[in-house]
């Protein structure tokens, strides 16, 4: 790539790439650095994360026992219970939730064990026996409390005294475990998002910014400690914002760890004090790196360009037919060594043209004779092109006529590996039946590429005619369609595209164009792993066309223009990984043109391939 480039230009540029790798390698080693330190202080920002959020679950656990202990303790409720009268209790109850900061509560009897006011239903809960039990005992006690509807409740039960001090009832208040809560536990803080994890599922989630929810679904879920605090190493980045995680285990009273709270922390500085750092670091070693390539650019001048250009001008003279000029030897280094092997090339040259002029009498004389002898050898290149000729249409023929001859065994083995798979005629046991199956399938794949071959020496023999006739389109392409969906693979969606403008029917040959679409969409399935092919019709003035766009991998520009040739696919990794003759191009653009139409494909590398067919417009009325 460089031979046509100057010396000096070259030399310069070896040092610039010197002086550039060496900024870059020092300014990788300091980012390495400073991104170590960093995960450090992200590792210190978690843990202060951590320490305050478990802070404020013992606030929440100590708040609602307080708002149930101010609920027990007014004297109305009392009076109410010591009524029995449980609609009144409720008509209490209920408007003072919202002031004591509680979601739900209930009242139990202790002389019959009944529910006094009908509240958020325990039954079944977990633990509801022992914060009765506790509360029945005068203790007070929390829990955090799971119900039917899969809801986690922070639970503070207390015992409810008459005038004499008695137990008479059990008060359980609940605050519900939802987004608010989540919102309250992340309330003035720094963390982006909090969720709750049971089971490892996500029961509730909240974020101080909503839209970014769906970062939680990109994290670490799933992999957490459900017995200790589990911090991530450093930070990390999704799409685009540097963020860490921090799982803290959610417990009750016993120490029983009933979920997980997941904590996500964003770095918002991070980026700009990466960037702030490696400006830097970069501009110091951009300025030296431009004095030296300064120095060594002046010495590199006066050293080795000047005498350069010394011999570059004698050869310029010498050029002008001036042999006796010789170059000035001031130095004995390297460049008075090339100066002294111009001066001897220069003498050797003075000679050889002195030779030159004595040979140029005979030298027309010696043209006549080559002359002639390449005449010769042309009339032998003619004959030679003929005789070629001719054995290609030898080798189609025969290729036409043995093809042909092979697929007639081949359908016999089709027809009775057919019958055997079927368990007609014989049973086969699982491994005798898949012995057949791999027989049947190797002998569909021989026959394809034999049915290939046929038509490709059809072609060249000139044996494929053309059969036009009036088509329906709709019936047609729809067809073709419901046939090759049943093929797609998994993660790769077809779509069909009608231009309602185009004619209901037109005429051409239906065989040659079920195989030119076909042979498209096959090749787009075949190299489209993931995503969509698309197959569109549409008019187009006087012509109609067909595209095939796919979303696979592409053709490189270089195998662009050969990819139409019989035989020859992208390169050879291609034929390994995807298998095929190379023929299936190869006959799509020979039957276009036989139908009078032309192809074009466009690709990008790793984004996909466009083939469009364009086709005269051919309309019943005017054949």
């Amino acid at each position: 790539m460089l031979k046509n480039v100057s010396l000096r230009d070259r030399v310069r540029l070896a040092i610039g790439i010197v002086t550039v790798f060496a900024i870059i390698l020092s300014a990788a080693i300091f980012v390495v650095a400073f991104s170590q330190l960093l995960n450090v202080i992200s590792t210190d920002r978690q843990e202060t994360e951590v320490q305050i959020l478990q802070q404020q679950l013992v606030l929440a656990e100590q708040t609602t026992l307080q708002g149930t202990k101010i609920l027990v303790l007014e004297p109305l409720l009392r009076e109410l219970i010591g009524q029995g009268d449980a609609g009144a209790i409720r008509g209490y109850v209920v408007p003072r939730l919202v002031q004591v900061d509680l979601t739900s509560v209930v009242l139990v009897d202790v002389a019959t064990d009944q529910r006094i006011n009908s509240g958020l239903n325990f039954a079944g809960t977990p633990g509801e026996e022992d914060l009765l039990a506790s509360a029945r005992a005068g203790s007070e006690t929390t829990a955090l409390l799971l119900t039917e509807d899969q809801d986690l409740l922070i639970a503070a039960s207390l015992p409810v005294r008459n005038e004499t001090g008695e137990i008479v009832a059990v008060a359980i208040g609940a605050k519900a475990v939802d987004r608010a809560f989540l919102g309250d536990l992340i309330l003035n803080r720094s963390s982006l998002a909090v969720q709750l994890l049971y089971d490892g599922t996500s029961l509730t989630r909240f974020s101080a910014e909503p839209e970014t929810l769906g970062l939680l679904d990109q994290t670490m879920i799933g992999s957490t400690d459900d017995e200790a605090v589990v911090i991530t190493q450093g930070f990390t980045r999704v799409e685009g914002r540097a963020i860490s995680e921090a799982f803290v285990p959610f417990a009750i009273s016993s120490g029983e760890t009933v979920g997980t709270l997941h904590l996500v922390i964003e770095y918002p500085l991070v980026g700009q004090i990466q960037q702030a750092a490696i400006i830097g670091i970069f501009i110091p070693f951009i300025v030296i790196g431009i004095v030296l390539l300064g120095a060594a650019n002046r010495v590199f001048t006066q050293d080795v360009l000047e005498p350069l250009n010394t011999v570059e001008q004698a050869a310029e003279t010498m050029t002008q037919g001036q042999y006796d000029h010789r170059v000035p030897i001031h130095h004995e280094d390297e460049i008075g060594v090339l100066g002294h092997a111009f001066n001897t090339m220069a003498q050797a040259i003075q000679k050889r043209e002195a030779e030159l002029v004595s040979l140029n009498a005979s030298l027309e004389q010696r043209v006549d004779e080559r002359t002639r002898e390449l005449q010769t050898q042309a009339t032998a290149l003619d004959l030679a092109r003929l005789e070629a000729e001719t054995a290609n249409r030898l080798k189609s023929e025969f290729l036409a006529t043995m093809s042909h001859e092979l697929r007639t065994p081949l359908n016999a083995i089709l027809g009775y590996s057919d019958i055997l798979i079927m368990g007609m005629g014989v049973e086969l046991d699982d491994k005798g039946r898949g012995m057949v199956e791999r027989v049947h399938d190797n002998a569909s794949e021989l026959l394809e590429l034999i049915n290939d071959l046929l038509d490709m020496s059809k072609i060249e023999a000139g044996r494929m005619g053309v059969s036009k006739k009036p088509l329906e389109l709709t019936p047609f392409f729809e067809g073709m369609f419901d046939q090759l969906d049943s093929l797609k693979k998994p993660g790769v969606a077809l779509s069909l595209q009608l231009d309602p403008d185009l004619p209901s029917k037109l005429v051409t040959d239906e065989g040659h164009l079920r195989r030119i679409i076909s042979n498209l969409l096959s090749n787009a399935l075949k190299f489209t792993e993931a995503g969509n092919i698309d197959l569109i019709v549409k008019a187009e003035g006087a012509a109609w066309q067909i595209q095939v766009r796919d979303t696979g991998k592409g053709i490189a520009p270089h195998a662009l223009p050969i990819i139409f040739e019989a035989f020859r696919q992208e390169d050879g990794s291609s034929v390994r990984a995807h298998g095929g003759t190379g023929l299936g191009l190869a006959i799509t653009k020979r039957l276009v043109e036989a139908l009078d139409g032309k192809i074009a494909v466009e690709s990008t590398l790793g984004e996909g391939s466009t083939f469009t067919v364009y086709f005269p417009l051919e309309e019943p009325n005017h054949a």
